[in-house]
This record gives structure tokens, sequence and C-alpha cells, in this order.
């Protein structure tokens, strides 16, 4: 993931046969003591690449190592980011299902990365469980449309990452939070969805867990008064579109490329 600048474990350009760089890799992350690796197959989202018998190879020497691979299935549709298909990964990878911004599983509009809504994530954990373990990889924030200059607190995000965890709970094996937005605020995003990821008990009763409860445990108050606010945010600015209108516009949707259009498509006149 280049814009990331993520750890590159198969470098672009190397002198040396790739097999013994990414072993030798590998026998370095392995040496400081880690355990399971998030591998990123392409590029960037929309740049795929071909890694041949590379994958082969990445599990097979993270195994002899004790190390746990897992990669992401981004939400881009499979056909516009390369030629590789989750079926066609290794059966010891753990597949990461990723959903976006704060769109959820169950939205019917979901229009960012050539989306039309993630259906196509749902069905890729109930194929794919059947041939490894899933987990589910949803975003708490996210930089690139919402947080540019000043940061956007989108409360529909305690909305749609609580649906979805009630939505994946009987498919995945685990849960992966992918948070990339600024600290303001963001970490309670980030509680709550640490918190939904268990189950807990008070007084030996179940412990309320509702999508607005760290609303009440920062600020206190009523939690009707919370859950209609969330409820409201959340329907008007995912339910109503209006999030095409408030996201800023980023440096790449200025270049304006044919073939690399906006992640969020901006609307110029509300409906």
């Amino acid at each position: 993931m280049q814009q990331q600048r993520a750890f590159p474990l198969l470098p672009r350009y190397a002198l040396r046969a790739k097999n013994r760089v990414l072993k030798e890799r590998l026998m370095l992350l392995a040496s400081t003591g880690i355990s399971r690796l998030n591998v990123n197959l392409n590029a960037a989202e929309f740049v795929g690449r071909d890694w041949g018998g590379g994958i082969d190879s990445l599990t097979q020497y993270a195994r002899a190592l004790g190390i746990v691979v897992m990669s992401r299935q981004h939400v881009v549709p499979a056909h516009t980011v390369g030629r590789f298909q989750p079926a066609e990964l290794p059966p010891a990878l753990i597949l990461c299902v990723h959903s976006v911004m704060c769109y959820g599983l169950r939205d019917t509009l979901a229009p960012v990365y050539r989306c039309k809504d993630f259906s196509h994530l749902v069905q890729a954990l109930r194929v794919e469980r059947q041939r490894r373990k899933v987990w589910c990889y949803p975003e708490t924030a996210y930089w690139v449309t919402f947080d540019n200059r000043v940061p956007v607190w989108l409360l529909s995000y305690l909305c749609s990452r609580w649906e979805d965890m009630q939505e994946v709970e009987s498919l995945v094996e685990g849960h992966l939070t992918f948070s990339s937005g600024w600290d303001v605020r963001y970490g309670l995003f980030d509680w709550s969805a640490a918190r939904w990821s268990g189950r807990y008990h008070h007084d030996g009763r179940p412990a309320y867990t509702g999508r607005e409860e760290g609303l009440l445990r920062l600020c206190g108050g009523d939690t009707a008064v919370w859950r209609q606010l969330v409820r409201f945010q959340d329907s008007v600015l995912v339910g109503k579109d209006v999030l095409s209108y408030i996201t800023p516009t980023t440096p790449i949707d200025e270049i304006s490329w044919r073939w690399l259009p906006a992640f969020q498509p901006r609307l110029a006149i509300p409906p």
C-alpha cells in the first residue's frame, strides 16, 4: 500500500530473487516478536499487482516462522483491482473483508469506490468462510474524504459499525478495526467497536452495549436522546446522501484522471 507507506514485503525493484528477499524480510519481522501480519496484496485501492507464486511462498515461509498471515479484500469491486480473486488465495490466508467510511453493509446506497452498495462484501464473507477463516475489517474513521483540514465527527459510524457487527457475528471469527482519522473525538468510535467485539456482564447480567453507549459514558444524559441523535444523523447524512455535498475535494480528485474517479462522487445540485 504505497500511499500509506506500509512495510514492503515484496519490493517493487530488487536485484536478488524475490523469494529470497521475501523470506529475509519475514525473518526480520519474526525476530521482533510479531506473530500476525496483515498483508495488503495491492499497491493501492484501484491498482492491483500479479503476485503469481509469491502468495504461496508468503504463506509457506510465514507458517515456518509461526506467523499468521491475513490479507484484505478491499471494498472496490474485484474486477477493478487487478488479476487475483479471493478464491485464488491460499486457504491458509485469513481474509479480512474491508468496508469503508461510515456506510454499512445493509445500506442500500454506498456510492464510493465504484460501488452502489456493499452487498458484494456480505457475499464474499458468506462464500469465503466455506474455504478459510474470515474477519470483519471496518473503518472507524476516514481521513481522505472526511478529515481534510477540519475533522467531521460523523455519528453515522456508530450506527453502521454496530449494525455491521450484528450482521456478521455468525459469519466471522474475528474483528479488525481500521482507524485512519484524526485523534480528536474519533477515539469514541474505536472504543465503541472494541466494546461491541466482546460480551460483558455487570452484577451477573449482560452489560448494555448499544450504539450510543460511548456517548452515555462520555457525556451522560438519556439513552433515548443519544439514540435519536445518532439515528437522525445517519438517516440524513447516509440515507439522503448528504455526505456527497459536505465532503471536501482531495488533491487526487483535482487530477481528474479518466481511470481514477473520485473516491466519493460529489453532486453539484442537491436532490
